[in-house]
């Protein structure tokens, strides 16, 4: 006998399984959209230059024939320039094209254990017409995407590249304005790079300096680049393949000193490089990477007025206290049309000389390394730098790479401003500040020349795109 307590189970279950069937039919009746595929994540996010076989060129199907992207003597940029035991070959296509090529002298130097010399063919050489580009490199070549600076400076005391003003001078300021000049005649968008090469550098002595002011610069200028010197160097020769470098700058210190004009009047490398057209703002991108690095830490060009800073340094060599003192003074007074900052640059970290820099349109200082911070400065129109110089003192360092940034550049030498024409006709030899530690300048003479670049930027600094 059953009991009570299960008696109605077996009617609860029947309208159970009545109540599914009919649930059922309905779903079967009403229509209803697929539901999608799902889709597998794409194998290309895995890879930022692409996928694995796209980092093989196929020459037996098309050979990348190498191309002369443009540059000067000592700043050559190439593209499709191959790599191969240690030789940079360009892969032309006739020997007629070959001879159009620009000449190894002003490409690639070498060193033959007494002084420099153009490369030879283990070093540069050219390849022309397909089979023998395919009997030199193989079937396949590795491709080195996006853009590399190639700076064959040596290290240690034959070589300045470890000498942090003639790093940013000589050497990147320049490679990146011929790269940005090869692309702009190209049509194509200016780049940062992607890679830099130091093929003569090596563990120790390397291309850092004591400082550490090149890392430093490099790992913030650009945080993702990769770094290669003379060890992956002599990896990638001993290795039995080809490369190919999608875009390359080749920065040789004698192949520049091979030049005529500017470069062997003044005996310097980069003096021709201002001679390159390039646009405007092609320094923003570098400049921008690096105040972005230290965000708006001084909260400095709140006002929608032109930012002016003066450098003031606290030892020798520096302005005198009496000529410092009326020249502060005197830009206090432009309050009204400018935010005057007073920079004690030496007690400065370089995060906060990075962050002020970077949105000033004006900045003055003494003819010594300080001067270097305009490379944080962006190259806005009309924007300036002022350099003093001590009473017949002289030097162009910084005048060129001010130039080369695309600033306007204003020396004052004791109590006047040298004209285009003076700057030009100084005698070859004169540098200063040397002869006095403590330098004499015209407070008034400075004051003028602010004003005047004051005048030029009406207007301009609202529109310009200034950071914060």
């Amino acid at each position: 006998m059953s009991s009570p307590r299960f008696a109605g189970l077996p009617r609860f279950a029947l309208r159970c399984a009545l109540l599914c069937a009919a649930v059922l039919v309905i779903l079967m009746v009403i229509p209803h959209s697929p539901r999608p595929a799902r889709q597998r994540p794409s194998i290309d996010r895995f890879f930022r230059f692409g996928r694995p076989a796209e980092a093989w060129v196929d020459l037996e199907t098309s050979i990348p024939w190498t191309r002369y992207d443009g540059g000067i003597e000592g700043y050559t940029v190439w593209s499709n320039l191959f790599l191969s035991g240690g030789t940079l070959v360009a892969a032309v296509e006739t020997k007629e094209a070959a001879d159009k090529l620009p000449k190894p002298r002003g490409i690639l130097s070498d060193f033959d254990g007494v002084e420099r010399i153009p490369a030879g063919p283990d070093l540069w050489a050219t390849s022309a017409g397909a089979d023998l580009v395919r009997a030199e490199f193989g079937e396949r070549a590795i491709r080195i995407p996006g853009i590399t600076y190639l700076f064959n400076d040596p290290p240690g005391e034959r070589g300045l590249i470890a000498h942090n003003h003639h790093f940013v001078c000589d050497l990147l300021a320049p490679a990146a304005r011929a790269v940005a000049s090869a692309r702009a005649a190209a049509g194509l968008p200016n780049e940062l790079p992607q890679r830099i090469f130091f093929p003569r550098c090596g563990a120790d002595p390397s291309w850092r300096d004591h400082r550490g002011l090149n890392s430093w610069l490099i790992r913030t200028m650009f945080p993702t680049i990769i770094v290669e010197d003379k060890l992956t160097w002599d990896d990638r020769a001993r290795g039995d393949v080809a490369y190919v470098f999608e875009q390359v700058v080749i920065v040789d210190r004698s192949a520049a000193h091979s030049a005529s004009g500017d470069v062997a009047r003044w005996g310097r490398m980069n003096a021709n490089v201002p001679q390159m057209d390039a646009p405007a703002n092609f320094w923003d991108p570098f400049s921008t990477a690096m105040a972005r690095a230290t965000g708006d830490l001084l909260r400095v060009g709140r006002f929608q007025l032109p930012v002016v800073v003066y450098l003031d340094r606290n030892s020798e060599p520096m302005v005198s206290p009496e000529s410092s003192e009326a020249l502060i003074k005197g830009l206090r007074e432009l309050t009204g049309r400018a935010e005057v900052h007073v920079a004690r640059i030496q007690s400065m970290t370089r995060r906060q000389k990075v962050a002020l820099l970077s949105r000033a349109n004006v900045m003055i200082g003494l003819n010594a390394e300080d001067m270097l911070q305009m490379a944080w400065m962006r190259a806005g129109k009309g924007n300036a730098v002022v350099e003093l110089f001590e009473e017949d003192g002289f030097a162009n360092d910084f005048a060129l790479l001010a130039n080369t940034l695309g600033f306007k550049h204003i020396a004052i030498q004791g109590n006047r401003e040298l004209t285009p024409r003076m700057w030009s006709e100084h005698p070859n030899g004169k540098r200063g500040p040397q002869h006095h530690a403590v330098v004499d300048v015209d407070a008034g003479a400075v004051i003028h020349a602010v004003v005047r670049i004051l005048d030029g930027l009406e207007g301009k600094v609202g529109r310009q795109l200034l950071l914060g």
